[in-house]
């Protein structure tokens, strides 16, 4: 192959594989129990801060949750319970214990 050719292969190359380094996300998962009994916490609502991405825990209190970067901070809320913020740094699986909110 002659030099252009070779030049032209390489800036191929550099284009097909941009995007994916533009356009990387992270994958956040962990789950959500009871901070007494640990008992598993379905469908509690998870959404990262200052945005409209969220999603919600499944059955078993799984939850993944794709974010453009790290580190963000993620905001977990399930009704009768205290809200938790919690600062993410990396991509550990991680838990997260929910207390009963005070009666009023």
């Amino acid at each position: 192959m002659n030099k252009l050719n070779v030049r032209a292969l390489n800036i191929l190359i550099f284009f097909s594989f941009l995007p994916g380094f533009l356009l990387a996300q992270e994958t956040l998962t962990g789950k959500t129990i009871e901070e007494s009994t640990g008992n598993i916490i379905p469908f509690v609502n998870v959404v990262e801060k200052g945005t409209s991405n969220g999603t919600t825990s499944n059955m078993d209190g799984q939850f993944s949750l794709r974010v453009d970067e790290l580190p963000t901070t993620l905001l977990f809320t399930y009704l009768g319970y205290e809200s938790q913020e919690v600062r993410v740094t990396d991509t550990s699986p991680f838990t997260i214990s929910f207390i009963e909110s005070p009666q009023p």
